[in-house]
């Protein structure tokens, strides 16, 4: 595992005059992370075939963010979406973030 720099971003969404939910960026932080490589899969697109990664990424607690799967870390010029967020040893110390590239 290696400390690394990463980007965590928040995302909304609100509705735009014609009525449709549009994303925008609410908050961007940057911080350090342990991170790991948890593994890959091939996935199938309309018809295109392309690579998913997935990352373990170790990230201090901080009170100040509220993370969810609303989030999503950007690491070595990948974006990848958050899906699991679970605490290090049930303390507040430390959260586990998984996340797959998008």
């Amino acid at each position: 595992m290696a400390i690394r720099q990463i980007k965590l971003q928040k995302y909304d969404t609100e509705k735009n005059g014609s009525g449709d939910n549009q994303e925008y960026l609410h908050k961007n932080v940057a911080t350090f992370a342990d991170v790991s490589e948890a593994g890959g899969d091939r996935v199938s697109n309309d018809g295109q075939t392309g690579m998913t990664k997935t990352m373990n990424f170790k990230i201090r607690f901080n009170p100040n963010f509220d993370i969810t799967g609303n989030w999503r870390v950007i690491y070595d010029g990948r974006s990848y979406q958050i899906h699991t967020i679970t605490k290090d040893k049930e303390k507040r110390f430390y959260w586990k973030l998984t996340g797959t590239s998008v």
